[in-house]
């Protein structure tokens, strides 16, 4: 079994912290530079080139835990980090994508894989009982006579 909804949520996430960190790349060489707050433009580019690198590794780690979920707390953690450092560019995804990120890697470690087989221990058969035929009593299953009635068995 595979954390399929954790995957669906950090490609939504995932999308939305690029699409904002993008739309912030965008503004920032936009803004000129000389204005008096021309650095402002400057700060944004490099706070949305962070954004997208957000973006990029919450759908990574979205994917992995998907093909690989025995690792999935690992996946989870991170998923949560990366999704948490985007609320440096536009909030993380329209804080959309920070929560769908949030819950995405929330599912991810709370994801339970296949129980592993409990091992039962081996018991041996049950003995063989023998019943007297002339007065229907078990007896031991070695011995020639009924030790009740004295009946010669087979």
């Amino acid at each position: 079994m595979r954390p399929t909804e954790s995957l669906v949520l950090c490609i939504i996430g995932g999308i939305l912290i690029l699409a904002a960190a993008g739309l912030e790349v965008a503004i920032g060489t936009v803004v000129p530079q000389n204005v008096p707050f021309g650095s402002f433009g400057g700060t944004l580019v490099l706070s949305g080139l962070f954004g997208i690198v957000c973006g990029i590794l919450v759908l990574l780690f979205g994917a992995m835990v998907y093909t690989q979920p025995q690792h999935h707390v690992l996946f989870g953690v991170l998923i949560i980090v990366f999704s948490v450092l985007s609320l440096t560019s536009f909030a993380g995804g329209f804080v959309v994508g920070f929560i769908l990120g949030l819950i995405g890697g929330a599912l991810a470690i709370a994801h339970q894989p296949h129980p592993r087989p409990t091992w039962m221990p081996y018991l041996p058969p049950p003995p063989v009982l023998r019943v007297c035929p002339k007065c229907g009593r078990v007896i031991d299953p070695n011995v020639r006579f009924c030790p009740h009635c004295g009946n010669p068995l087979g």
